[in-house]
């Protein structure tokens, strides 16, 4: 059963690797078409007879410029959890191959906490509220850009809040960075 797993996994990281590929084309695409464009003067780039999702009636600069970020922060992002799954991630490699499997094991955990479930706890309610209410209000980009931002407002897993009447702007950096220093002035003797 776990060689079939390993296999299946093998395989669908292959498969997401092979989408952040081709999604990386896109993006230069994207980008070489709106260059051309931009030096031509043209800002709707072509009229679409029916509408298409995400770009709805037709392709703009904008929208050319909004899919270029959302495919960089998804060709960024994707992959995360492959190279975390392999542990090819980034650490100080040179300390870490000095140390014994115990300790590698105590550093990869205690990485792995601090940071990715400091994170996701702190990120991911507020990315659903993001996406709710983009999908609610049918937010799209302006001038042009891209539509259905909800897509991308759970995709990215934006650092702040929208404000409401009486609701304050929550930014989520600063937050999560006083947390972890207060948790760790507590834990940490002076």
């Amino acid at each position: 059963m776990s060689d079939h797993v390993n296999r299946f996994g093998a395989k669908a990281a292959s498969a997401l690797m092979g989408l952040c590929a081709i999604g990386v084309l896109i993006m230069m695409l994207a980008i070489v078409v709106q260059v051309l464009a931009s030096r031509a003067g043209v800002t709707t780039v072509s009229a679409l007879s029916t509408p298409w999702p995400l770009f709805g009636d037709e392709i703009t600069l904008n929208s050319l410029t909004d899919l270029q970020w959302y495919l960089l922060a998804a060709i960024a992002l994707l992959p995360a959890g492959v190279v975390w799954l392999r542990s090819e991630h980034v650490r100080v490699d040179f300390i870490y191959s000095q140390l014994k499997p115990r300790g590698k094991i105590a550093v990869d955990l205690l990485g792995h906490l601090l940071f990715a479930l400091l994170a996701l706890v702190f990120l991911i309610p507020d990315a659903w509220d993001l996406t709710v209410t983009a999908f609610g209000r049918g937010e799209k980009s302006a001038n042009g850009g891209l539509t259905d931002r909800y897509l991308a407002r759970g995709g990215s897993t934006c650092w702040s809040k929208p404000a409401t009447s009486g609701d304050r702007v929550r930014v989520l950096l600063p937050d999560s960075t006083m947390a972890l220093s207060q948790w760790l002035s507590m834990a940490l003797p002076s």
